[in-house]
């Protein structure tokens, strides 16, 4: 952890899905600049299986703003402070780009039944494009990042087909505080998981998708590469947020790890 990082961060769970008996719960992790309402879809295509619980990052959602310095490494101690404190089931992690990185130090500190890593990388971006990020947070907040956010985030057709939901996540992400998203620039391109990543003895499959600007497909095949044993697919349609888009694809590869129908 950052010796430099004024902790607890704060961070905000939501219970997406709740069951009586839950003999697994899903830990979902969003992406920069979302909610948890990028996962809101996945609950849907999952039906009543399992308790979903969802983080929203710094200033994200319901979360409290942070404006001082934190990791990635950071935000996975104080998620792991919180299934200690809620959750007594196995936990299964999903997380999507800065989500995916979280499930990543998560699952190599501590463990879980398995992992499922979308739109991630072991590195992200470069200093030029992490510098431009935070000029345009700084001059206009994030509400200015919507348009290139949208085209980024979802394929062509997409707004079309669910004009609603993409509103949603746009008005979310012109509500994150400006201060803990430029923070969040800081701990993306501070982060370097190949070391993390040999690590990992759990189970799990990465996603990638072959229009992903953010997150490029050959970055998520270098992460699975770096994992020991991972199942890497590649879905041919859809950009960065691909839980949001192919929700029953993502709802069949959870179905694959096996936490569905293990039994402890």
């Amino acid at each position: 952890m950052s010796d430099r990082t004024a902790l607890p961060l704060a961070l905000a769970w939501t219970t997406l899905t709740s069951v009586a008996t839950p003999h697994a719960t899903l830990v979902v992790l969003p992406s920069l600049g979302t909610s948890v309402r990028v996962w809101e879809p996945l609950a849907r295509a999952l039906g009543d299986r399992w308790r979903i619980d969802a983080v929203d990052l710094p200033g994200h959602g319901a979360s409290e703003p942070h404006d001082a310095p934190f990791s990635v490494r950071d935000l996975a101690v104080e998620v792991a402070r919180g299934i200690d404190a809620r959750i007594d089931t196995p936990v299964l992690l999903v997380g999507v780009s800065l989500g995916g990185a979280i499930a990543l130090e998560l699952a190599a500190m501590r463990e879980v039944r398995g992992a499922l890593i979308v739109n991630s990388g072991l590195r992200f971006g470069d200093r030029a494009g992490w510098d431009r990020l935070r000029a345009v947070v700084r001059v206009g907040g994030t509400a200015a990042l919507a348009e290139e956010s949208a085209a980024g985030w979802f394929s062509e057709r997409f707004p079309q087909q669910q004009p609603e939901l993409v509103e949603a996540c746009l008005m979310d992400l012109s509500a994150v505080d400006d201060s803990s998203y430029r923070r969040c620039c800081d701990a993306l391109e501070a982060f370097d998981g190949r070391t993390t990543a040999a690590r990992v003895t759990t189970r799990v499959a990465a996603v990638g998708t072959a229009d992903d600007p953010a997150t490029p497909a050959s970055g998520m095949r270098r992460l699975a590469a770096a994992i020991e044993g991972a199942h890497y697919v590649e879905l041919a349609a859809g950009k960065h947020l691909a839980n949001v888009e192919h929700p029953e694809r993502l709802a069949a590869l959870l179905e694959e790890l096996g936490a569905a129908d293990d039994r402890p």
